[in-house]
Parts: C-alpha cells; structure tokens; sequence
C-alpha cells in the first residue's frame, strides 16, 4: 500500500473519532511519536508510549487478513526490540476481537458512548 492511500484509509478510519485528528497522528509521525508499518494491501499506525511501556496501535486500513498475517508479528517483533511490555489497539469493530484473540490478545476496556442533544458551548 502506498503512504497516500494509508492516509486516506486512516483518515476514513478515524473519521468522527472523539481523541484524536488526522493532523494529530501526521505529526506524531513525524516527531518519532508514532510509525506506520505498511504492507502491500494495508498499513497500521503504532504510536509509542515509552514512558510506560506501552504501543498504541490504531488505526489500521486495508486488508484485516493482511494485517493480521503479515503486519502483527513484524509490529510485536518491533515493540518487543523497544523494549514494549504491552500492545494495545483500540479496535472499532468487534472482528478484530475475534481475529486477534487467537494470537493472545484479549479485551481490555469496552468503549460506551451516547449522542446527546447537539447544542452547548463545544458544538
């Protein structure tokens, strides 16, 4: 995959997302605070917390059957050279629960949300 469809795909990805921005990724990227691992059909963005051991991976694009063949054992291999203790991904859909289970990773949190009213001083 090409690092202008990555974009687009992550963009897509985070599209409504409450945390974090498009801009905000871009530039953890370029400030060394995150990597894009990039395979033929998908890419994943890892962003590092060093100060607590912790990779931060999302979002992703692409194919899932890629990035879960290919793409996961080259990012846990580069976590654990950092000197990673955990991986965490914040998955949008249930698939990748399912998909990643097999490889040793669980669920960590549930995300709940509610739409209120769309009136008030942030909107």
């Amino acid at each position: 995959m090409d690092r202008e469809t990555a974009w687009e795909g992550f963009a897509k990805a985070i599209e409504g997302h409450p945390f974090t921005t498009i801009e905000e990724l871009k530039s953890d990227v370029d400030e060394g605070r995150a990597t894009v691992v990039m395979g033929e059909n998908s890419a994943v963005v890892i962003r590092w917390h060093f100060a607590v051991g912790v990779a931060e991976c999302a979002p992703a694009t692409g194919d899932p059957d890629e990035i879960v063949r290919d793409l996961r054992p080259v990012i846990e291999e580069t976590c654990a050279d950092y000197g990673i203790s955990e991986i965490y991904i914040q998955a949008g859909r249930g698939a990748w629960s399912r998909l990643l289970r097999k490889h040793g990773y669980e669920e960590a949190a549930v995300i709940l949300r509610k739409v209120l009213r769309q009136s008030g001083p942030f909107n």
